[in-house]
């Protein structure tokens, strides 16, 4: 990585939405094995409820990466990256665009009416958490031409790169 490349991993935070996400998975976990284990009993066959662990911990494995997303975003040559990963193994680049040809790039406070009077097509949020201390938000037209916002949160050194980057960066 060079002088102004950066890198930043965070991990979602249990709040708002996140949280009864959560909730529902393990309410999905905990009526899954109420209904197998009334189908079971209902059916008599006892030994197939062995399996039981198995199906669970299979239902699991599947599943629960999604309720703890981390996000990560990189800068390298120019470009910004947007990765979200999901439980270590599956990693998913959502966007990645040139940073010198952002339109705006600046505290979410300082272009939250910009962004309401262009209206993106696209929001990618990176923040998280809600009450994020330095969000910033980069307004950027996508590799298929559309409208987007990406939603990140910052630190001295990312500000450094972004406005390495693009001039016109903006700060609080």
């Amino acid at each position: 990585m060079g002088l102004f490349d950066y890198e930043l991993r965070t991990t979602q935070k249990s709040e708002g939405g996140w949280l009864w996400f959560k909730v529902g998975m393990i309410s999905l976990y905990v009526i899954y094995t109420l209904a197998y284990l009334a189908v079971v009993f209902k059916t008599a066959f006892v030994a197939i409820g062995a399996i039981l662990p198995l199906t669970l911990w299979i239902l699991v494995l599947l599943t629960w990466r999604y309720v703890n997303p981390d996000y990560l975003y990189t800068i390298e040559s120019g470009m910004i990256k947007f990765t979200v990963i999901y439980g270590n193994r599956t990693k998913k680049q959502r966007v990645s665009a040139k940073i010198s040809e952002c339109i705006e790039i600046a505290p979410v406070e300082m272009c939250k009416e910009l962004i309401k009077s262009v209206k993106p097509e696209k929001v990618y949020n990176a923040l998280p958490s809600k009450k994020c201390d330095t969000p910033y938000a980069l307004l950027f037209k996508d590799s298929s031409g559309k409208l987007s916002v990406l939603y990140i949160t910052t630190t001295p050194e990312a500000i450094k790169s972004l406005k390495f980057y693009n001039k016109n960066t903006k700060q609080i």
